[in-house]
């Protein structure tokens, strides 16, 4: 049976906005508000996630103000996908999407949850990407090309002036001040922080559409006033999801909800037969069967009101002790991001050094030779002379520890490279003053040279770039609008 006509928006203009690519500057702004202030209101999810303000950081950005990745390991197979490759989210929150979907289809087959319709037959179409894998993609497919034929192209002094590994590392700083002030990051901690990195990075949110999420029209006419929409939005929380609110068709999880933290801990399984009997011939010798029975394990939730909801959540060892008896948001985040998270401030320099390396080998194998003016200054009539300079492929060794890049390098290096990407309008005394205390802290902790670089780096990272947190975003500075 199709399910009964919505509001039109000629009759009730209110339950939409009409926000798109093709809508200008002033009737975007004006329209989101309405969508943001208004409309979630009326008809918006249950439980909502805001990824263009609020959320942007949700499973990126840890308890700390840093920017971490996913441990993979921790990661797990979805089912109920309709993807050509195997889709991963967060262990506990796949066995969270398994229950939930088998719920709806429950729903669907008594009739409750209408057969028409997005979230009639919700399947996952999008889940985790890694980081590194999205970051690598950034660097060769946008950074590079932009460097080499875009800056270089149209700055041929500049390119004329990398005449070895030196050199190069000059210009490209040049580079990233011009870039990265009006474009894009550099650093992975800054791919992390910026519109660049998408909210699947987190392992935490799972897409069942491929809509367009600058179509605010979409969102109210095809979903949220979808006759399903507000049964689909409360199941949802029963397992410890909301939705996010800026598209509709992705489902967030919650670890602020206690169904989640249920999945993280375990429930209490049910008892079972294992089916481990045999079956005895004449002789009372055993049948040996072909194939022994699935062991599923399930509980039932101990939430009140939930108690009849079916949860397949054996729980992981990690959060089980830590969060016993833990109700606060809180510590259920700091537990989530030093489990299944890992910062990478420590490992920046060590990954943006490899592009450093790729970046120049690469320009050398395409121009080996450059020709270059020099300066005649013998007083014989010619006042200049072309000669061809010769680059040189480079090794890594030269950033090694003790290499000519070493650590204090590094440390400096980190500095310009975040500061740049955080825009930090610092003064020259600041700068000056903050890389005396760095080079201190390097020079005269105790303890070997690994010791002290990163001892170092944590005080860069803590005490002078500081934590980066979610207050400054606006309607007008939303987070991943163009990463779905």
């Amino acid at each position: 049976m199709a399910q009964r006509p919505k509001p039109s928006a000629l009759s009730e203009p209110y339950l939409y906005s009409f926000a798109s690519t093709d809508s200008g500057a002033g009737t975007t702004h004006e329209e989101r508000r309405k969508y943001s202030a208004t409309i979630l209101d009326l008809i918006g999810p249950k439980r909502s996630f805001d990824f263009w303000g609020q959320d942007t950081y949700l499973g990126r950005i840890n308890v700390l103000g840093n920017a971490s990745i996913v441990n993979e390991s921790y990661l797990k197979p979805l089912r109920f996908a309709d993807s050509d490759i195997p889709l991963f989210a967060i262990n506990f929150v796949a066995d969270a999407w398994r229950d939930f979907v088998d719920k709806l289809q429950e729903l669907a087959e008594k009739g409750i949850l209408d057969p028409d319709g997005p979230y009639a037959n919700i399947r996952a179409k999008k889940a985790f990407r890694s980081v590194t894998s999205d970051y690598h993609g950034y660097m060769t497919e946008v950074v590079y090309p932009l460097f080499t034929e875009a800056y270089l192209g149209s700055f041929e002094q500049e390119n004329k002036r990398i005449r070895g590994v030196d050199s190069f590392l000059k210009i490209f700083t040049n580079f990233v001040n011009e870039y990265t002030e009006s474009s894009g990051p550099i650093t992975i901690s800054g791919f992390i922080e910026s519109s660049f990195c998408s909210s699947l990075n987190s392992g935490l949110v799972i897409s069942t559409s491929e809509d367009d999420h600058n179509n605010d029209f979409t969102k109210s006419e095809k979903y949220m006033l979808d006759e399903n929409f507000d049964l689909v939005s409360s199941v949802a929380t029963y397992y410890g999801f909301g939705i996010d609110q800026n598209a509709p068709w992705r489902f967030v999880a919650d670890l602020s909800s206690p169904a989640m933290k249920e999945y993280m801990r375990g429930v209490e399984i049910e008892s079972f037969d294992l089916g481990n009997q045999n079956d005895t011939d004449d002789c009372d010798n055993p049948l040996i069967p072909d194939d022994f029975p699935v062991i599923d394990p399930f509980g039932y939730s101990a939430i009140p009101g939930l108690e009849d909801i079916v949860r397949h959540a054996v729980g992981y060892n990690e959060y089980r002790e830590s969060l016993a008896g833990v109700e606060d948001a809180e510590t259920t985040f700091k537990v989530f991001y030093s489990t299944a998270h890992t910062e990478v401030w420590r490992t920046d320099m060590d990954i943006i050094k490899v592009y450093f390396l790729d970046f120049y080998n690469s320009l050398v194998n395409r121009q080996p030779n450059v020709s270059v003016l020099i300066p005649d200054d013998t007083g014989i009539c010619l006042k200049s002379r072309v000669e061809l300079i010769n680059r040189q492929v480079m090794s890594y060794n030269k950033f090694k520890q003790n290499g000519a890049y070493g650590d204090k390098w590094n440390l400096k290096c980190y500095y310009l490279l975040r500061r740049i990407e955080r825009k930090m309008k610092h003064s020259n005394k600041f700068v000056k003053e903050s890389l005396k205390e760095l080079m201190n802290v390097y020079n005269f902790v105790s303890g070997n040279t690994d010791r002290k670089y990163l001892l170092a780096l944590k005080y860069l990272q803590q005490d002078i770039l500081e934590p980066i947190t979610a207050s400054s975003l606006t309607l007008d500075t939303v987070g991943d609008i163009n990463r779905v």
